[in-house]
């Protein structure tokens, strides 16, 4: 689903921030590209296309069944690594100077969603 969600909300982003996607508006009109059609690597990021490859190759049996566990472990790996660096990418300084309201929204969203995550990982039973 990661690459359909990500198609629509690209779509819909770009329809609704009403900024234009040509980069010369002084150009002729005959030499701007369509607004309502923006290019394929403004809607689609790089990393969907290359997931979408990996699983049809996948699907079509052309990568080894010994290959799989590796690649999980390097891709949690990966994943981690991402969602430390989303979290330290995070400037509390800026967070509180939103004021009381906001920060204590991010910390009960914080709390709530790390409650929902462990009652999860104790229903799978993931150990």
């Amino acid at each position: 689903m990661l690459g359909p969600v990500v198609l629509l909300i690209s779509l819909l982003a770009s329809k609704l921030s009403g900024k234009s996607q040509q980069p010369f508006p002084q150009a002729f009109a005959g030499d701007r590209p369509n607004p309502t059609k923006p290019a394929l690597h403004q809607v689609v990021p790089w990393f969907i296309v290359g997931f979408l490859i990996v699983a049809g190759l996948r699907t079509a049996g052309f990568i080894p069944s010994q290959v799989l566990q590796p690649t999980t472990l390097v891709a949690s790996l990966l994943t981690t690594v991402s969602m430390a660096a989303l979290g330290l990418g995070v400037d509390v300084r800026v967070v509180a100077k939103a004021g009381p309201r906001v920060t204590g929204a991010v910390t009960i969203s914080l709390i709530v969603l790390g409650l929902i995550s462990l009652e999860l990982i104790r229903l799978i039973g993931v150990k």
